[in-house]
């Protein structure tokens, strides 16, 4: 499996021009919610506006159809490998 190509991260405040499905850093908290210890990459669909909930792989995320509870995290586009 290749690694997928990606743009450049963007702010969280900065929202994507098109919908589709994104790579994201977000926060990863302890059980007892302490943190941020790290950031993990996931993937969410950008509709409407709006990010939704995240997958492990951008088919899954394409699928979600509940709002994220983070809209503000760094993003970046993915980029189709050219044959």
């Amino acid at each position: 499996m290749t690694k997928p190509i990606h743009t450049p991260y963007f702010s969280g405040s900065e929202k994507p021009a098109y919908s589709g499905v994104y790579r994201r850093k977000r926060p990863v908290f302890d059980f007892l919610g302490n943190g941020p210890k790290k950031m993990q990459v996931r993937y969410n669909a950008f509709r409407n506006g709006q990010w939704y909930c995240e997958g492990s792989t951008p088919e899954e995320a394409a699928k979600r159809t509940e709002p994220s509870y983070l809209q503000d995290v760094p993003w970046c586009g993915l980029v189709e490998a050219q044959a």
